[in-house]
């Protein structure tokens, strides 16, 4: 469905029609962003890489082949820009606390679309917190499958791997992730007792 939608706005787009550009920004920024958040892990860098991602989208729409899904193509461009800011800002170490996910917007939620009580943007926040703290790429793998929904097949095209490796990837990733919310919520109860 979505993809659907996606090919009907890059032929708008291609066909002259500015409101095909308004509609896949809309569609995929907070997906965009929260990829290269992940990787990039500072949110001014994040914000300039993620506008980055959509000017090099727009600029070769027309190069897009429709042979994967458009949001896969966008998230590959995503993941290369991230991969590649941080190559040329390699001697610039940024601190993975820059991160600040304390609004529902920055976790890429809307009040309006999940009613959620405190319990649950404390759950929130614990799994980012938990997620920040794991590799680039592993967080990349578990936010790409669980928060952005993507199939195996399409994570495999969007990070230059074969499914098989994403599979063992994904699998490893969650051990990590399982490890450090361990450890956050045995920090939680002991600061509680």
């Amino acid at each position: 469905m979505q993809n659907e939608k996606d090919l009907l706005d890059i032929a708008l787009i291609l066909d002259g029609n500015n409101q095909g550009y308004e509609n896949i920004l809309n569609r995929h920024k907070v997906n965009v962003f929260n990829t290269v958040l992940r990787i990039i892990r500072n949110r001014e860098s994040s914000e300039e890489v993620s506008q980055d991602v959509f000017v090099k989208a727009f600029q070769s729409l027309n190069k897009f082949e429709g042979k994967s899904k458009f949001s896969t193509w966008l998230y590959r461009i995503a993941y290369t820009s991230s991969i590649s800011y941080l190559r040329s800002n390699k001697s610039r170490k940024e601190n993975s606390s820059d991160i600040e996910l304390s609004t529902l917007d920055e976790l890429g939620l809307h009040s309006s679309d999940y009613p959620m009580d405190i319990e649950q943007l404390d759950n929130k926040k614990f799994i980012n917190f938990a997620l920040n703290k794991l590799s680039s790429e592993d967080a990349s793998v578990i936010s790409l499958y669980y928060l952005q929904e993507q199939p195996m097949k399409e994570i495999a095209k969007i990070l230059y791997m074969k499914e098989n490796a994403v599979k063992i990837k994904l699998h490893r990733a969650r051990k990590k992730l399982h490890k450090e919310l361990v450890h956050l919520l045995n920090l939680e109860v002991k600061e509680l007792l």
